[in-house]
Formats: structure tokens, sequence, C-alpha cells
């Protein structure tokens, strides 16, 4: 198992083979005493549970970064409306003061 991964850092299914071959090979051995299997399926669903997180949170991040933009191009669209609003309002004004000089 040298020079394998973290399971973290892993796609989901480098990481389902990886579980396997350790769960078959009989889990960590860490010291004598310890239920070494146990141990290992604890510290591979911590791993598989942060991996969950941190691609959920990745997700989010996008999603916010894309609304964030959309946000500031419909902000730059409404200033354009706004100024072309006042462009037409203007000339509207003056052509209401060219008809009452008729």
């Amino acid at each position: 198992m040298r020079g394998v991964r973290p399971p973290a850092l892993l796609a989901p299914s480098d990481r389902d083979r990886l579980c396997r071959r350790w769960r078959r090979a009989g889990g960590f051995r860490w010291k004598r005493g310890t239920p070494s299997t146990q141990l290992g399926e604890e510290a591979l669903e911590a791993a598989s549970t942060d991996m969950s997180v941190r691609a959920i949170f990745l997700d989010l991040k996008s999603s916010l970064i894309g609304i964030d933009a959309k946000l500031d191009n419909l902000t730059e669209q409404l200033d354009r409306i706004k100024t072309r609003v006042d462009d037409y309002d203007s000339r509207l004004d003056r052509l209401e003061a060219r008809t009452s000089d008729i």
C-alpha cells in the first residue's frame, strides 16, 4: 500500500476500490489489541464524509461565484437601461417644449 494517495484525494471509484483492498488485507494494523478493521473503516468513512463535504462546499462556492457574476451583469444592464430612459425623457421634454411653442 506504499505510494497510495490518501482516500480524501481520490475519485469516488478509486476510493471504493482502495477501501475493498484495505478490508481484504485486514484493515489498518496500527497497534496490538486494536480492532484494526474497525479503525480502518472509520478512517475511510471519515475521509469519505470529508470529501463529500468538500465537494458540496466547492459546488456552493462555484454557484455563488456564478450568481455574483450574473448579478454584476444584470446591474450593468440596468444602468444602461436607466441611461437610455433618461435620454428618452430628455428628448421628450425637448419635443414638448417645441410643441408648446407652436
